[in-house]
């Protein structure tokens, strides 16, 4: 299983994207944890129409986004674990994919830290 952690604050412009590219990923062994740090707009009304698929949900203030990166950390269930910016996205359906291919060979490998190239 792979945990997809979103910090969230005020993003409610690019949130519902972020969301729904992992939803539409072709592999679906993950689970999805939110910390919002108490946003103002219209984000937390986002992720209530979204709880049924969010697997942990922590709404309050903190300390910044490694805060909320670190409350998210606490809860994982997955073997491994990634940092998706509420206002990124999955450009593919088949990159969770990808990334399982990559993580059994780093398994394989015993690495324990993986990292890439963001497309901006």
């Amino acid at each position: 299983m792979i945990s997809i952690i979103i910090a969230t604050y005020n993003s409610e412009k690019t949130l519902q994207r972020c969301l729904d590219s992992i939803y539409m990923q072709s592999f679906t062994s993950y689970e999805i944890l939110v910390k919002d740090g108490g946003s103002k707009d219209n984000t937390v009304q986002i992720l209530n129409n979204n709880i049924e698929k969010i697997n942990y949900l922590n709404i309050g203030r903190d300390n910044g986004v490694y805060d909320a990166w670190n409350d998210c950390l606490k809860n994982i269930k997955g073997d491994w674990f990634l940092f998706l910016g509420s206002d990124d996205y999955f450009e593919k359906d088949d990159f969770l994919l990808k990334m399982q291919e990559i993580f059994i060979e780093a398994n394989q490998k015993k690495a324990k830290l993986i990292y890439g190239k963001n497309k901006i």
